[in-house]
């Protein structure tokens, strides 16, 4: 009996990894899908500059990062399956929006429902998965779902450029696929992940209060709020620019331009799962890793995007995938987990994804304004670059200070 009970738990533990790897596969596609046709959809709608096509993206993060803390107050009042299922239909209606679309207005409501609809996914996915996943299996466990970021990219990537740059389809149609996959894991979700009871709150008004203070104060976490914020601006700016940026500037057309805009996300999947392995055996070194891979990312991005030889940008973006975002992220959650009290865990990491997504927001903007005004996407990203840097040396200086400070404890 407690055999089958144990297995049927590890059955339902794999289960869940399975859903949630998908989700994510689901989620970048959108994500990635857009972007090396961004040609095609201003011609479809009309549009006649950079600047209008990133308010698409721009919309998006708002949304998707405004709508976290409330969509996660819902998920604990009423349960993170219900709220994550719902989400992901709101996310299918967002998509269909988009794909009806005929002026810039109706894409941008569109993409706000799609930032609305992926905003729960986050909080419930993890959640969930930490919760009937082993303490001993977890990070195993995240590293495969988050495998499904870098697979959704490759796949909206790819699918773009063959269906619609080379094939001819229209754009909408591939959004109206999406849409309905989109459903089909909603009804997974609704269906295969067992009920979770809500989170019932308590009058602890006075203990919040003082937790939000502490987590302002807090010189370290600002600091790496800052360093995520910088980081994220300059992954973003990949996700949304690259493929334009090789197309338009680098003259890469076709086939060509999925496998070169996708060896980011190809190389880092080995990356963060390497790169992690790496961290968790030299815990006391944590920093120093933090800041080797940052100051290597904000070299390799440079290269890629100043280098005109074909073969120096993928190498460039190559390194740039396997040292960047995917493999920060683990060590900065492990950074603000050390630099909390246990309390605060939640809010700490709450305010993390906050200031990532925040990096996301304002980098695809900036980059196409910029774009407009001096005939050039490249500036855009070499200014991630520096805000890279600069972040980096915030760290330091934070982390030296600390570890000087009696009144806190250096990592």
């Amino acid at each position: 009996m407690s055999t089958e009970k144990g297995k049927s738990k590890l059955e339902y533990w794999m289960k869940v990894i399975a859903i949630f790897f998908s989700g994510w596969i689901v989620i970048w596609i959108y994500r990635s899908i857009l972007t090396p046709i961004f040609p095609e959809i201003k011609e479809t709608l009309g549009i006649t500059s950079d600047k209008q096509m990133s308010l698409i993206p721009m919309v998006f993060y708002v949304f998707y990062t405004f709508m976290q803390i409330p969509s996660g107050l819902m998920a604990d009042k009423f349960g993170r399956k219900r709220i994550v299922s719902i989400a992901f239909c709101v996310f299918a209606a967002g998509m269909t929006t988009i794909s009806f679309s005929s002026t810039l207005t109706m894409v941008l409501i569109g993409a706000a429902l799609v930032g609305i609809g992926q905003s729960a996914y986050f909080g419930c996915a993890y959640s969930i998965a930490n919760t009937v996943v082993e303490p001993s299996k977890r990070s195993f466990s995240s590293a495969i779902v988050n495998c499904g970021c870098a697979l959704g990219t490759i796949l909206g990537l790819f699918s773009s450029i063959y269906f619609v740059s080379e094939m001819g389809i229209d754009w909408r149609i591939l959004l109206r696929i999406m849409a309905v996959f989109a459903v089909l894991v909603a009804i997974v979700f609704a269906t295969q992940l067992q009920n979770d009871k809500p989170v019932v709150s308590g009058s602890k008004e006075q203990h919040e209060k003082v937790d939000f203070l502490k987590l302002i104060r807090n010189s370290k976490l600002i600091a790496a709020f800052f360093l995520y914020f910088a980081t994220c601006y300059g992954y973003y700016t990949i996700v949304t620019w690259l493929p334009a940026f090789l197309r338009e500037e680098r003259g890469i057309e076709g086939s060509m331009l999925g496998y070169v805009a996708s060896i980011v996300a190809i190389a880092s999947i080995p990356g963060a799962l390497l790169i992690s392995k790496f961290t968790d055996k030299n815990k006391s070194k944590k920093i120093i890793i933090l800041v080797v891979l940052e100051i290597l990312s904000a070299i390799t991005l440079f290269l890629a995007i100043q280098s005109s030889q074909i073969a120096v940008l993928i190498i460039a973006l190559a390194a740039y995938g396997f040292i960047g975002k995917m493999a920060v992220d683990p060590i900065l959650v492990s950074y603000i987990v050390e630099a909390t009290p246990k309390a605060a865990y939640g809010r700490a990491l709450a305010f993390l994804n906050f200031s990532g997504m925040l990096g996301s927001i304002i980098s695809a903007f900036t980059t196409g304004a910029i774009s407009d005004s001096v005939g050039t996407l490249a500036i855009g990203f070499y200014i991630a670059c520096v805000l890279i840097v600069i972040a980096t040396i915030v760290l330091i200086i934070t982390n030296v200070r600390a570890a000087n400070n009696s009144s806190q404890q250096p990592l």
